[in-house]
């Protein structure tokens, strides 16, 4: 790192953010994931508060036009096999698969492409048209891991 001994800066930057956290009265975190990351001192004065969920924006959603159970990015390999089982499973029922941040590869595709019953949707920041057609969401475990500490 430029000439610095990489040891020493990390020591350097542990040792403000110690003297920062004594100063502190309360620390505020977005989940057990990153209280957990804190140093045990520093775990004493935390709480996790989740973010604000305004559920006015999904609140009343037509429940008349529900029909499709939805996938949020499955993860691979083992999320699409998963899915894909599902899928086959359950041939009468529509299923939609929400693209993340990044697109299903190649591959996984062309096998959830085969099914007549599945949708693949990209990535969207407004949820309500997607909550307004799902009947069913089916979590991944990181998701229902969030779900259960809320």
């Amino acid at each position: 790192m430029h000439g610095y001994d990489e040891n020493l800066l990390l020591q350097e930057l542990k040792n403000i953010l110690e003297q920062k956290i004594s100063k502190v009265h309360k620390i505020v975190c977005l989940s057990h994931y990153i209280l957990e990351s804190l140093p045990d001192h520093a775990r004493e004065k935390s709480s996790v508060v989740y973010p604000i969920f305004n559920y006015k924006k999904y609140h009343g959603l037509n429940q008349a036009k529900k029909t499709n159970i939805l996938f949020v990015n499955p993860i691979k390999p083992k999320g699409v096999e998963t899915m894909i089982d599902i899928v086959d499973h359950f041939r009468d029922e529509q299923f939609e698969i929400l693209e993340g941040w990044y697109p299903i590869e190649r591959h996984y595709k062309e096998k959830i492409e085969k099914y007549s019953n599945v949708t693949i949707t990209k990535h969207s920041n407004d949820m309500r048209k997607i909550y307004d057609r799902t009947k069913f969401y089916l979590c991944h475990l990181f998701v229902m891991k969030g779900l259960e500490e809320s």
